[in-house]
């Protein structure tokens, strides 16, 4: 029988997310808010593989 074992960093609790302030705006090139998104986008990534992996761990 083959164990899982998760590293604390995998176990640990996600950061809360950080809410975008009431009436925010940002005035930025198309490329600068193109790669905003992509940022956001690779953090939305990272998140997803950590929760999926914390699932596949075993207490």
């Amino acid at each position: 029988m083959r164990q899982i074992v998760c590293p604390a960093e995998i176990t640990a609790p996600l950061p809360p997310a950080e809410a975008m302030p009431a009436n925010a705006v940002i005035e930025a090139s198309r490329e600068v808010l193109r790669w905003i998104g992509r940022r956001f986008a690779r953090e939305e990534m990272l998140e997803r593989r950590i929760v999926d992996a914390k699932a596949q761990c075993h207490e």
